[in-house]
C-alpha cells in the first residue's frame, strides 16, 4: 500500500530529525523512509496536528543553523529546508 501525503511528510520530517540527531550521518533505513515509509510514520494514523507540530520542530532546529552548517547535510533535507522558506515567504506574504 502507498503511503498518503501525511504519511511520506511526516517520513522526511522524521528522516530529517534523524539526520540532525546523528550529525549528517545518513539513516540506514535509506531511500524508503524518504519516499514516505518510516517507521515512525508509515500506517500510523497521522494526523494534521502531529505533522504540523513536526514541522514546527523541524523548522525550529534548522532556524537555529547556519547555512555552512546545513549544506553539511543531505541534498534531501536541503531542498525540504529551501522550499519550507519559500512556502514560509508566499503564506505571509
Amino acid at each position: 500500500m502507498n503511503p498518503t501525503q501525511r504519511e511520506l511528510e511526516m517520513s522526511r520530517l522524521f528522516c530529517i530529525i534523524d539526520e540532525i540527531k546523528s550529525r549528517g550521518r545518513i539513516d540506514s533505513r535509506g531511500d524508503s523512509a524518504w519516499r514516505g515509509y518510516h517507521t515512525k510514520a508509515y500506517n500510523k494514523g497521522v494526523s494534521q496536528v502531529d505533522l504540523n507540530r513536526l514541522t514546527m520542530q523541524v523548522c525550529g532546529r534548522l532556524k537555529e543553523m547556519t547555512r555552512p552548517q546545513i549544506q553539511g547535510y543531505s541534498l534531501e533535507l536541503q531542498i525540504w529546508w529551501r522550499d519550507h522558506q519559500e512556502w514560509d515567504k508566499e503564506r505571509d506574504g
